[in-house]
């Protein structure tokens, strides 16, 4: 009896420690090392050293990251530089740039909205409540 709760004891600590090892994130930082962590990496990494998030999907192959080419800046000298403009939006993007501003613009009415009507709330409450006062003094 005491081994088989030795051994559903010992599942479970293994099933927890592989549960526990899901959560964890994966990058390779500024001087080329590989970090693991349960919190998400600083937004100065960039997305393609991110290796691994929270639940076991990589999102870049670790042989598509090569640690020797993070710690060589002679390799950013040698690349082309961009241009002042910056990249050109496709019309894909430029219907999604469109379609966020929308949204924006209709959260801030949404937004004017609620504080009008709370303002009026506010005039009405306070209308009442000086009709109140005038009835006690009277």
């Amino acid at each position: 009896m005491k081994i088989i709760r030795t051994l559903l004891l010992a599942l479970f600590a293994a099933f927890c420690l592989n549960a526990v090892a899901q959560i964890q994130w994966q990058w390779i930082d500024k001087n080329g090392q590989k970090v693991f962590s349960d919190r998400a990496p600083p937004s100065d990494i960039p997305e393609n050293k991110i290796l691994k998030r929270p639940g076991g999907m990589p999102t870049t192959p670790v042989a598509a990251v090569p640690v020797a080419a993070a710690s060589a800046p002679a390799a950013a000298a040698s690349r082309p530089a961009k241009s002042a403009s910056g990249p050109k939006l496709s019309t894909k993007d430029a219907g999604l740039e469109a379609k966020k501003k929308e949204a924006e613009a209709a959260e801030k009415a949404k937004t004017k909205a609620l504080q009008d009507e709370n303002q009026a709330k506010r005039v009405e409450s306070c209308t009442v409540a000086k009709k109140s006062l005038d009835l006690l003094n009277s």
